[in-house]
């Protein structure tokens, strides 16, 4: 008995860890579409990404699209790549961010 009365408290310690950060502009990226991918993200063009400190490619800047409830690495309007438009504020808005882990 007692030996299952170890196992048990074993068990319960390990499911109520978590593995998340608690830092809040992890949050912006790590709940959102892309995480669990195993893919690690390069800094591509509608990667996701953390505002505050940001793993954008050459050219592109972190943008946070607050309806939308994410950030992403992201450029100006000219052409946007397959997968985005122009929005109102002149900025390439993906329909979803691509499936990568932020680095």
């Amino acid at each position: 008995m007692r030996h299952l009365l170890v196992l048990g408290s074993l068990l319960a310690a390990f499911a109520c860890s978590d593995s998340k950060s608690s830092s809040p502009d992890a949050k912006v990226y790590m709940d959102g579409p892309g995480s669990g991918s195993g893919n690690v993200c390069t800094g591509a063009i509608y990667d996701p990404c953390n505002p505050a400190n940001a793993h954008c490619g050459t050219g592109l800047t972190c943008k946070t699209f607050t309806g939308a409830g994410y950030s992403v690495c992201t450029q100006t309007c000219g052409t946007c790549p397959t997968g985005g438009t122009c929005n109102n504020m002149g900025i390439c808005k993906p329909n979803a961010p691509n499936s990568c882990t932020p680095p």
